[in-house]
């Protein structure tokens, strides 16, 4: 499977997968890719670690007074139990004033349990409001994750034809593509050096039909490396000019940055 090492990565396709967000055909994909390919590997390595990170960030310590005031309402007399003696040294006899080792184990291990429900007891408010707006910004985060994967598969659909822009003289050096495709009737421009413009300019994009007048289609900044844009059915040949912001009825030929001609 031939693939974009970097747009692969940057799809956000590993992150989900570190999130066990997909599903069994893409899972099984990624691990192969990781085995064939370093860089996949080592980038799974480092979210995992980034992840694992973040949780220790989140983690809170418990109040400064929730120990003492814990302390304060333990009861203040010690349970006899002749299994639990221990030995004052100073008098060489068994005492039943103590815990035993293992208590004292038992008691810390329930303590620490205590302090910890106590903590999460005081924050409860606090960190429900805190985790509210984080599962809102997650959502987000995976909505977009997942977009960005569903993306990337239809860059790489094999039905695409891959057309490079025949640049006009006045904008020679341009490197634009078309992802043009008749079988889903979808088209992708790859904007990898574009011309750069005015605070009152936009990229418009036309389809031209022999014995039609130029159709004025969509109107983008650029900003983006691949941009969705529209499909006209029967366009041989897609032309691209620079507008006044908001576009045009009618190409403005002085400003043609070129054309891309469907086979």
């Amino acid at each position: 499977m031939a693939i974009n090492i970097k747009e692969y990565i940057a799809s956000g396709i590993l992150e989900l997968f570190v999130l066990n967000q997909l599903g069994p055909e893409e899972v099984a994909e990624v691990e192969s890719l990781s085995t064939q390919h370093t860089e996949i590997a080592q980038e799974i390595h480092e979210i995992s670690l980034g992840l694992e990170k973040y949780g220790r960030l989140m983690a809170v310590a418990p109040a400064a007074n929730v120990e003492g005031e814990l302390f304060n309402n333990l009861p203040k007399r010690t349970p006899s139990n002749p299994t639990s003696t221990i030995t004052d040294s100073s008098k060489g006899s068994p005492s039943n004033k103590g815990f035993s080792p293992l208590n004292y184990i038992l008691a810390a291990i329930s303590i620490g349990s205590i302090l910890l429900f106590l903590n999460q007891l005081n924050t409860n408010n606090t960190n429900q409001a805190v985790q509210s707006r984080e599962m809102v910004a997650c959502d987000s985060i995976l909505k977009l994750q997942q977009n960005q994967y569903a993306f990337i598969k239809k860059i790489n659909d094999p039905s695409n034809q891959i057309i490079k822009l025949a640049a006009s003289e006045k904008y020679a050096g341009i490197d634009l593509y078309l992802h043009a495709n008749t079988v889903t009737k979808k088209n992708i421009l790859q904007m990898i050096k574009s011309p750069t413009l005015s605070s009152d300019q936009a990229f418009q994009l036309w389809a031209l039909k022999e014995g039609s007048a130029p159709q004025p289609m969509d109107v983008f900044t650029g900003k983006d490396n691949f941009v969705d844009v529209g499909y006209v059915d029967g366009t041989a040949t897609y032309a691209i000019t620079i507008e006044p912001t908001g576009g045009s009825q009618s190409p403005t030929m002085a400003n043609l940055i070129g054309t891309m001609t469907v086979e």
